[in-house]
């Protein structure tokens, strides 16, 4: 990642769209980021959130600003797995619920077959019934495994 010390706070039309895309994908209320706020560096596709009263400290080069969000613009916006695993809990659409031993599958990296998400494809939370799994991609059946090999062992129950 390329260092820089130019964060800035997002525009407020590109905020208001972050939160009506994450409302509208995945049904995350904005209540549920009331006291966040959105961040970009300019001519890079990443968001990242911070609590609203994080600022960037002049003349430090920051390489990271709290929690990266999306990594491709809107309107595809492609969800951090890292983001889902820690607001996953506030979600209500585009859901992909497991059993214990499909989440396990899935995890491994083997597409696992499922029942429709809302938008019937895309970019969905996965869960099972005990623990929030992070970003899959659901098409035609099936959730394929978005999650990094570094965190699959982490979740592994």
């Amino acid at each position: 990642m390329r260092s820089t010390a130019h964060f800035e706070r997002c525009p407020p039309e590109a905020d208001a769209a972050v939160r009506a895309f994450l409302e509208g994908r995945f049904g995350l209320p904005a209540s549920v980021l009331a006291h966040h706020t959105f961040w970009h560096r300019p001519g890079t596709p990443t968001l990242w959130l911070t609590t609203a009263v994080a600022s960037v400290p002049c003349g430090v080069r920051v390489e990271a600003m709290g929690l990266p969000v999306l990594r491709d613009p809107l309107p595809g916006g492609k969800p951090t797995g890292a983001f889902l695993r820690r607001f996953g809990h506030g979600c209500r659409r585009n859901l992909c619920l497991l059993s214990e031993d499909d989440g396990d599958r899935h995890l491994s990296g083997q597409p696992v077959a499922a029942p429709p998400i809302d938008d019937g494809r895309g970019w969905c939370l996965v869960r099972t019934p005990t623990r929030i799994l992070g970003r899959g991609f659901y098409d035609d059946g099936l959730v394929h495994s978005q999650i990094k090999k570094v965190f699959s062992s982490e979740l592994t129950s």
